[in-house]
């Protein structure tokens, strides 16, 4: 291709339905590298996830680019995605195990006091 390399923005437009109680709209890739002419550089790149389901994703691939837009980087790149709404013991429980303090262990006080005879 006889362009030059661009970045564009990617916007989603659509809620989605699953979005609304049983999952949460990710995007993950805000700005992506494609290769055009100057003049075909795309203001913003479209996303529509009207039809986007619970652990559904759309890769770069799966994005309907304009006439002379080619996209750069890996195509299994995930733009948008569902992801499943955590409960509050899942998030309590993740919570609680990263903030659990490190068992400390110390040595028996017969130990101690033998090491310190010697």
């Amino acid at each position: 291709m006889s362009g030059s390399r661009w970045r564009s923005r990617c916007t989603s437009r659509v809620w989605p339905p699953a979005a609304g109680g049983a999952g949460i709209l990710d995007q993950p890739l805000h700005v992506m590298r494609v290769e055009c002419l100057a003049i075909a550089v795309p203001d913003h790149i479209t996303v529509n996830v009207g039809e986007l389901q619970l652990d559904q994703a759309i890769h770069v691939k799966d994005l309907k680019l304009p006439e002379g837009v080619k996209p750069l980087g890996d195509p299994d790149a995930i733009v948008v995605h569902i992801t499943a709404v955590k409960t509050e013991a899942e998030a309590g429980g993740e919570a609680a195990a990263a903030t659990a303090e490190p068992e400390v262990i110390t040595r028996k006080k017969g130990e101690e006091e033998g090491e310190e005879k010697k």
